[in-house]
């Protein structure tokens, strides 16, 4: 198995390390080296005249290391178990790539998130095999086995951060899993990002591999709508373009390279009606986002890899002009994988046969009875590691602080969080969006996994100036273009407001110590980053003067948590008052 990759790779080289780890009694290794597959495990050639090659595909698996989900099936997913499954399948193929089709991390869940997702990095990593390492000549060598592309989620914490995971680097709250992380053991690409300062690709946009005499080329694209979704100021220095435009524009360049054999891994995705087995022509109920990247992708390409919509796909795609795609996605967070077999014809380099069948992950069952046992120890490292941080007490609440808003638009959640952030930053204001908080904090001890379930967006905070008119302008943007209020919890001000069929004079009047506000006066404000880019279409922060970056929300909060010296007690404090129109009689 030979690769070839295109250009040179924008990653630094970090040496590979073994750290030998002792825990639980037991010697666990914990390095690029650790679980990896042998390229040469199975035999598994076609006849003289073809080679047969399995693709294993994964997406949107969130760093779900420790923890199943319920699905239609049963119990599903976790590392340990979809390690077994894959594992299993790339037994009986010694042409194997694993694949994962972009959010491998962010979003994730908390075992992985707490440790800045280095576990999920390691975690795909362990499928390498002997030739795949954690530098670049390693990562794009000739037969890594490996192969990802970012999601939308890998630009949560920002390019920089996401170039950490893969090149290696402690975080600066690090080290985590590793005395010097030595970065992922896969190589990334992707053909629609690119920086705005030169126009210059941020990865590789393919990855040409040579298996046997036959050659395939894999082609990356991520989600374009990635900048309205992940709110940071990396976005502002990235382009992202059309998935299908950009694929496109690299196929001759790919076929003058004498190859017929293209695979695009597109973080994008559509939805479709489930079923076993093997791709079924008769079953074609695709629909969504995808339909018109496929429609539009060049001939030459013969299977899309998507994700994204977080569902099942497998069908057979026409196109309007005879040519079929095989298109695929399994599902989320490890529940399913895309288990796709292919034969390349060596003479023409063309492939001749495709199918796929998308395999649940499913806990105690098939090739998960039994679990590998370095996995399994992997995965109790990684627990133990969070744990430290996860459950440590920060404080007590006397009752649960809930974060349904009432009548008016306030929550005492709400209440709580802003007021962590006006008081940790030393802003006259702060805002927080209620959207943001998953849920309710408990009665009881407060600890940072607890934390963590109600704010996992990973935002920083942002201290701003805005005029006294931008602050009364930014509270009527919670009715403005909008079918139902969206509604931002304050601290540091009180309004008014009114059932006005005026969407952009709601607000009677902001108060600030029980005194109106001067609408020419200058006030510093505290958000989240979200909120300073623009999100949930809150405008008028991007007006903002004086930017200033701070903390991270999580951080912030649990700072002002520790502050507290008795049980915390939250409550509604009338900050938001709303007064209705009297109805004419």
């Amino acid at each position: 198995m030979r690769v070839m990759h295109y250009g040179k790779p924008d990653f630094h080289t970090i040496p590979c390390l073994i750290i030998i780890v002792t825990i639980l009694l037991s010697t666990l290794v914990i390095s690029c080296s650790l679980g990896k597959l042998s390229s040469k495990d199975t035999p598994g050639e076609h006849p003289d005249s073809t080679v047969s090659v399995k693709l294993l595909a994964i997406n949107d698996f969130h760093g779900q290391i420790n923890f199943s989900i319920e699905t239609p099936l049963g119990r599903a997913g976790g590392a340990a178990v979809l390690d077994a499954y894959l594992r299993n399948a790339a037994s009986k193929n010694s042409n194997t790539f694993f694949i994962s089709a972009g959010d491998l991390t962010g979003a994730s869940a908390l075992t992985s998130a707490i440790l800045k997702d280095e576990p999920a990095v390691q975690f795909f990593s362990r499928f390498g095999n002997n030739s795949c390492g954690c530098t670049p000549n390693a990562r794009f060598s000739n037969s890594c086995n490996l192969i990802a592309i970012p999601g939308n989620h890998e630009f949560d914490a920002g390019l920089e951060e996401y170039l950490r995971l893969i090149n290696g680097g402690n975080h600066e709250e690090g080290p985590f899993l590793e005395k010097e992380w030595t970065g992922s053991r896969f190589p990334v690409i992707a053909c629609n990002v690119r920086r705005k300062s030169d126009n210059e690709l941020v990865f590789p946009p393919y990855i040409i591999k040579s298996v046997n005499g036959a050659k395939i080329a894999f082609i990356g694209a991520t989600l374009v709508s990635t900048p309205h979704i992940v709110k940071n100021p990396t976005m502002l220095r990235l382009q992202f373009t059309n998935e299908a435009d950009a694929i496109n524009s690299f196929i001759p360049e790919i076929k003058s390279k004498g190859i017929h054999a293209i695979v695009a891994i597109i973080h994008n995705g559509g939805l479709q009606n489930t079923y076993e087995g093997q791709t079924d022509s008769t079953r074609s109920t695709l629909s969504g986002p995808i339909l018109s990247i496929l429609d539009k992708l060049n001939d030459d390409i013969d299977i899309a890899i998507t994700s994204h919509s977080h569902s099942f796909t497998n069908t057979y795609y026409h196109k309007g002009n005879s040519k079929t795609i095989l298109v695929t996605q399994g599902g989320r967070a490890g529940t399913a994988f895309a288990d796709i077999d292919i034969v390349i014809q060596k003479s023409t380099g063309e492939i001749t046969k495709k199918t796929a069948a998308i395999l649940p992950a499913l806990e105690n069952k098939g090739p998960a009875v039994v679990l590998n046992k370095q996995t399994v120890e992997f995965t109790k490292y990684v627990s133990a590691r969070a744990s430290l941080k996860s459950n440590k007490k920060i404080g007590d609440a006397e009752h649960a602080i809930i974060k349904s808003t009432n009548e008016a638009g306030e929550s005492a959640l709400g209440n709580l969080f802003a007021d962590a952030q006006r008081t940790m930053m030393g802003s006259d204001f702060s805002f927080v969006n209620t959207n943001m908080l998953r849920g309710n904090l408990s009665a009881g001890p407060i600890t940072w996994s607890k934390l963590y379930y109600i704010q996992p967006n990973n935002n920083k905070l942002v201290k701003i100036t805005l005029s006294g008119q931008q602050i009364v302008d930014l509270l009527n943007q919670q009715w403005q273009n909008r079918t139902r209020p969206c509604f931002l919890q304050v601290s540091g001000l009180t309004y008014s407001w009114n059932e006005s069929s005026d969407s952009y004079s709601h607000v009677i009047d902001v108060f600030k110590d029980g005194v109106s506000i001067d609408r020419n006066a200058d006030y510093t404000v505290t958000v989240p980053s979200f909120l300073a880019d623009g999100g949930e279409n809150f405008t008028v922060f991007l007006n903002g003067k004086k930017r200033i970056e701070g903390p991270m929300d999580l951080d912030v909060l649990e700072a002002y948590l520790l502050g507290y010296s008795k049980p915390l007690i939250n409550h509604l404090q009338n900050r938001i008052t709303k007064f209705s129109i009297p109805q004419l009689s």
